[in-house]
């Protein structure tokens, strides 16, 4: 691997600038460290992009798996939340014509900063450095402008919404319901999705977060919580859920004290107890029988008063990212 000279927050400003003109992908721990993430990794200058949309959920999944199959290529993809609820069988109140089932990017570079060393290495083509390297002195601003939002229901609509799902758990037709409504914001000409990010990141650093330019989108995430992490070669699969959260404390006092309550709540651990039952019996579909496991104890965030589990198990030699 070739080592570049580079900071990251000039890292950060040349792959930010590139993709104002360009599809650009990136993974970014932005130095939090939870759960071993400590890379910022990013491809520029993709060898192909394709967004697949309008075929049926199993035949897009279908395509999927071959593209990820390319072994001299690495791929940074997204899937809307769309597909999902057709793979379920359950409608979208709120879908957006525009977004794609899947959106996939494959590069033959990848750029590499490790936030514990402070080193950055290119992984790949070498010759995309030269890129890189030329817009390492561009700066992007971090300021943000205010802008209103608008929900896509009321608020007396979300309250029945509500009181609905409550019927539903009283009558044993469900024991968890995911009640999400879309939130709209329309950016002043001043505030481009590359400022949004790097004030996300500076202000809410998070361990997951991202940053996909896909040229006519962009998808930005600050992501505390891990979906899913899965390993080629013993095919370990692991999900690190997080239920349960407290506002930060005013000082390391306070921090402390309510984590501790958190980690005491009895409706959190319930919370907890739930969803890990429910991600191991979704784990148990594609794993190995047996090979299913989940840590018994609640681990606290160190950068934010949240706690979460994991749940691991190894996937079956057919089980490929299209079952998953």
């Amino acid at each position: 691997m070739l080592e570049l000279d580079i900071e990251s927050a000039d890292l950060t400003n040349a792959l930010l600038s590139l993709s104002e003109s360009g599809v650009v992908c990136i993974l970014d721990s932005c130095g939090v460290g939870h759960l071993g993430s400590h890379l910022l990794i990013a491809g520029i200058t993709p060898t192909d992009v394709r967004e697949i949309a309008g075929d049926s959920a199993d035949h897009s999944l279908e395509i999927f798996d071959q593209s990820l199959a390319e072994p001299k290529l690495v791929s940074f993809f997204s899937i809307s939340y769309d597909l999902g609820s057709e793979l379920q069988g359950t409608g979208v109140e709120s879908s957006d014509p525009a977004e794609p089932q899947i959106f996939i990017a494959r590069f033959d570079a990848l750029i590499i900063h490790d936030y514990d060393t402070g080193r950055t290495h290119i992984a790949g083509n070498e010759q995309r450095a030269e890129i890189l390297q030329s817009a390492a002195k561009t700066e992007i601003s971090d300021r943000v402008e205010k802008c209103s939002a608008r929900s896509d229901i009321s608020q007396a609509e979300y309250y029945t919404a509500v009181e609905a799902i409550r019927e539903q758990i009283r009558c044993g037709d469900t024991y968890q319901a995911n009640l999400t409504h879309r939130i709209t914001c329309r950016l002043p000409d001043a505030t481009s999705p590359q400022t949004v990010f790097k004030r996300l990141r500076k202000r809410h650093p998070a361990p997951f977060a991202a940053f996909f330019a896909r040229g006519n989108s962009t998808v930005i995430s600050g992501s505390p919580e891990r979906f899913f992490r899965s390993t080629f070669g013993d095919r370990r699969i692991t999900t690190s859920p997080i239920k349960g959260t407290r506002p930060r404390g005013s000082d390391p006092d306070e921090d402390a004290a309510l984590r501790q309550e958190l980690l005491s709540s009895g409706k959190d651990r319930a919370e907890n107890t739930m969803i890990v039952d429910l991600l191991r019996n979704d784990l148990g579909r594609i794993c190995k029988f047996g090979s299913v496991t989940a840590e018994k104890d609640l681990r606290s965030r160190r950068t934010s008063v949240a706690v979460s589990l994991g749940i691991d198990g190894f996937r079956t030699a057919s089980a490929a990212y299209q079952a998953v």
